[in-house]
């Protein structure tokens, strides 16, 4: 009986060009929804920061553009962690205390390029400040000490960059399409709040 020859010449090939696809997509989605757990983690505790910071100014007696830029540079800081150097040209580094902080935070971290990240981190997330009733706190407004004691939320915007490839394919639908210094980039919008009591007289218990 003569035997049967069936030729197997480039199945192996065949098979990974469809299976690699597929198992390239898989990695890079668990990848960044790891990256985004990550990101979710430390915006919350960026809110948490910022709102300390809000505690602290919004009682000050001082322009009320010092009181939130301080605020939002609380946020911008922290938001730098978790923010890709995009090569953004640094531009308003007057405040020789921040150059300060994000010098240390440069050690720290064994890195070199803070200053950049920050730039970033301060064009992709936005504060909003409210109080117990969800609506805007008048930071703009004098602050009155003898009020009753108050508790005030800071809710967080940030737009993360999602930095692997394929991966926001996945994700498209629910991205956004930001222009940063003319280079454009697919972010998830994600929010955070934390709510902290403002300083004040507490006039009753």
């Amino acid at each position: 009986m003569k035997p049967i020859i069936k030729k197997s010449d480039g199945q192996a090939m065949i098979e990974f060009i469809i299976v690699f696809p597929v198992l390239f997509l898989m990695i890079t989605s668990i990848m960044q929804l790891s990256l985004l757990y990550t990101v979710r983690q430390v915006l919350n505790y960026a809110a948490f920061n910022t709102a300390r910071t809000a505690i602290v100014w919004i009682p000050e007696d001082v322009y009320p553009e010092v009181k939130m830029d301080n605020i939002n540079k609380a946020a911008s800081i922290t938001c730098s962690l978790i923010t890709p150097n995009l090569n953004v040209t640094p531009e308003k580094f007057a405040d020789n205390s921040l150059k300060d902080a994000l010098a240390i935070i440069n050690t720290q971290l064994n890195r070199n390029d803070m200053i950049q990240r920050y730039e970033v981190a301060d064009m992709l997330v936005s504060v909003n400040i409210v109080d117990s009733n969800g609506v805007p706190f008048p930071v703009y407004s004098p602050f009155n000490e003898e009020k009753t004691h108050t508790d005030i939320t800071v809710e967080l915007l940030y737009h993360c960059p999602l930095i692997l490839p394929v991966a926001d394919l996945v994700l498209l639908p629910i991205l956004d399409k930001i222009t940063l210094n003319s280079r454009t980039v697919y972010a998830l919008p994600m929010k955070a709040t934390s709510t902290l009591p403002l300083e004040g007289n507490i006039l009753n218990n």
